[in-house]
């Protein structure tokens, strides 16, 4: 099942209060929490749809299993949701150390 990219970048950006930065060929959602970096990840700029693979591949950035992701996108999850999915050790790209709900 794909979802559209549109729809999966607003919902980054409104549920996960995600900062948004555009490079040459992705943009970069970065997830915050008190302040500390938790989370990163990548969109094309040109995508229109975001296939099963790749949302594996960001949910494994944003540290959450493919189902929460889906989860925030289809309406029902939440930060807090969020916040009790997210594993630090999903993702080496950022150092969790910082993750501060914990």
């Amino acid at each position: 099942m794909t979802l559209q990219a549109r729809k999966l970048a607003a919902c980054l950006k409104r549920k996960l209060d995600t900062k948004e930065s555009s490079g040459a060929k992705h943009v970069k959602y970065r997830v915050f929490c008190d302040g500390h970096l938790v989370a990163v990840t990548f969109m094309s700029h040109g995508a229109k749809e975001i296939d099963d693979t790749l949302l594996g591949m960001m949910a494994k950035q944003l540290c959450i299993p493919k189902r929460v992701l889906r989860r925030l996108y289809d309406c029902p999850a939440t930060w807090e949701e969020y916040k009790e999915s997210y594993d630090e050790t999903r993702s080496p790209r950022v150092g969790f150390g910082n993750a501060r709900w914990r």
